[in-house]
């Protein structure tokens, strides 16, 4: 018996050493990957965009406004995010902005800022062919707008760089540009200079009524 507790203690002493090499060799690659898992919350900006985010699709589950959901370290593979395109106007090109910060109670904060695009900015200002067309939803509609494999990785790494800690995830609109040659971007309206596709040309009426720009805004408020 008092050989077998030697042994017992001896394996035990054995097994708190290799532990304990590991937490010292593999501690802070152990460590970052815990900071990096667990929840982040979800903030949908909305203005007076003609077109809204309705909810986001994240490994196949519909988060919305206000809502958490797991950080997986692969949250942002196959990310959708669904809109209604309320404009009577086909889309050519739109852009979000996604903004990440520690908290979301530090709104005080300076985000980290991604744009991820969908379609080709330069053609859509111009008259060629695009293959980008979101036509005007229905009521109740919801078109899916796919992250591109490519702005998937280049969120990835973004993420491991500079995301650690970061656990509040704002999305906005910021760019849409339609079909008939105008633009909205952050808050404002623009037509397309006949003469230079690449200059926007800011307009202050819409059909009579004067745009007024405004801040964004949470859809929790």
């Amino acid at each position: 018996m008092k050989i077998f507790f030697v042994k017992r203690r001896l394996v035990t002493c054995l097994v708190f050493i290799f532990v304990a090499i590991l937490m010292f060799y593999g501690g802070i690659p152990i460590l970052n990957w815990a900071q990096q898992d667990g929840n982040l919350s979800l903030e949908i900006l909305v203005s007076n965009a003609p077109v809204k985010i309705v909810d986001l699709t994240i490994e196949n589950k519909n988060v919305a406004s206000g809502q958490r959901f797991f950080d997986s370290q692969q949250w942002y593979k196959e990310l959708k995010i669904n809109i209604q395109n309320d404009s009577g106007k086909t889309i050519r090109y739109i852009d979000f902005g996604m903004l990440f910060r520690a908290s979301a109670d530090k709104k005080d904060d300076i985000p980290l800022h991604f744009l991820a695009r969908y379609g080709d900015r330069k053609n859509a200002l111009r008259e060629d062919i695009n293959k980008i067309a979101i036509k005007p939803t229905g009521k109740g509609e919801i078109y899916s707008v796919p992250m591109s494999a490519i702005d998937s990785e280049v969120l990835a790494s973004f993420i491991a760089q500079h995301g650690i800690n970061r656990r509040h995830l704002q999305i906005q609109i910021e760019e849409i540009v339609f079909d008939d040659g105008s633009v909205w971007s952050i808050g404002s309206w623009y037509r397309i200079d006949p003469d230079n596709p690449d200059k926007l040309i800011r307009v202050t009426e819409n059909k009579g009524d004067v745009i007024k720009d405004v801040a964004l805004n949470s859809l929790q408020n």
